[in-house]
């Protein structure tokens, strides 16, 4: 069995749009009574006798950052972490919120030919080059969200209108041709869409499967105290006692999708156990070192946590910057205006499975050439 503590470090909630904290740090590790005395003698060994130390004190002095250098080569063999981009994840929710349930039935196709990370990509690189109308819709789609005011037209989120010269005017003509199956896409009756832009629970689930590898192992987790999961925690709960190892074919990869939780979370106060305050410590550290990326403490931290690091379930622009070539650029700008057109449901269906043919004989030659 194993015990697994988790903290996060940059929580906004459902506000993806704080400049100053621009990103979500969610850390894991397996924790026990030896681990949380081993942690008192380092505290101990840093002259930290407080009751409780915050892991975003300590990155700021060079004591501090002794002690979390310490934890790294104790710890990191034990632990787990994901980092994301908030306004690149808050582009792949406006897909996952647009395109994916007005193609519901063939949506695998727009994931096999890669056109949501494509989308994603492409309305991050227009908003952080500070294109008004790409600010204009994430904005309106976060304020929304915030509102959860249903009654208001689904066009709220989409902003202002723009230039037919723009190319957002393709995204923002596709959501208004389909306004009534995106509509029907949210539901704020329900815990999970309470938290719907929030990154904690899926956060919280990538992490789970990465402990439960390829066993069935009894799981047992303690998270800092999280209005999130308080909220939506029972998704997490339905795993309790699933012994099964389940996984699914996505795209290629046989993914892991469940886990085996030996009762429901349980929520600890990081002042009363020592293995959350170790856990802040080191996610904390990481969330530092994202901000301050050529310092060279953090780039020390960056290669001591490199183990821990869950790559395939972090949302970072960097993995996809040159995810395309020209060629599929190409066929992906028209696929997004053919999308744009007020055509046919079958129509659409019809011009996504030639779309779809297209990129894969595409990216068939030029592996081939390659």
């Amino acid at each position: 069995m194993k015990h697994l503590y988790f903290d996060e470090a940059g929580f906004t909630g459902n506000n993806l749009l704080d400049n100053a904290q621009p990103y979500f740090c969610y850390l894991g590790i397996d924790s026990s009574e030896n681990i949380e005395n081993e942690f008192l003698n380092i505290k101990q060994y840093y002259r930290y006798s407080d009751e409780e130390i915050k892991g975003r004190n300590l990155s700021r002095t060079h004591n501090g950052q002794e002690l979390i250098k310490t934890l790294w080569e104790k710890f990191a063999n034990r632990t787990k972490y994901v980092v994301h981009d908030k306004k690149y994840s808050l582009a792949a929710k406006l897909f996952e919120y647009t395109y994916e349930p007005v193609f519901s039935d063939i949506n695998t196709l727009l994931y096999k030919s890669g056109f949501h990370l494509f989308i994603t990509l492409f309305l991050y690189v227009n908003f952080r080059t500070s294109d008004k109308t790409a600010e204009s819709m994430f904005n309106s789609f976060v304020n929304f969200i915030h509102n959860k005011d249903k009654s208001a037209s689904i066009l709220n989120f989409t902003g202002n209108k723009p230039d037919k010269n723009n190319p957002m005017r393709c995204f923002y003509d596709f959501c208004k041709n389909n306004i009534q199956k995106i509509e029907n896409e949210i539901d704020f009756s329900t815990p999970i869409e309470k938290w719907l832009l929030d990154l904690t629970d899926t956060s919280l689930y990538s992490l789970l499967i990465a402990f439960a590898e390829k066993s069935n192992e009894e799981l047992y987790v303690f998270c800092d105290e999280s209005k999130p999961l308080l909220s939506c925690g029972d998704f997490i709960n339905n795993f309790i006692g699933d012994k099964r190892i389940l996984y699914n074919d996505l795209l290629g990869k046989r993914i892991r999708f469940n886990f085996n939780l030996a009762k429901p979370i349980e929520f600890k106060n990081s002042k009363n156990c020592l293995s959350i305050q170790l856990t802040d410590c080191l996610v904390s550290s990481i969330y530092y070192a994202m901000l301050h990326e050529n310092e060279v403490f953090s780039k020390k931290i960056f290669q001591l946590s490199d183990i821990s690091f869950d790559g395939e379930h972090s949302i970072l622009p960097v993995a996809n910057n040159n995810a395309f070539s020209d060629n599929e650029t190409s066929l992906n700008l028209q696929l997004l205006q053919e999308l744009s057109r007020k055509t046919t449901l079958e129509k659409k269906y019809e011009t996504i499975r030639r779309y779809s043919f297209m990129m894969m004989q595409l990216k068939y030659w030029e592996r081939k050439e390659s």
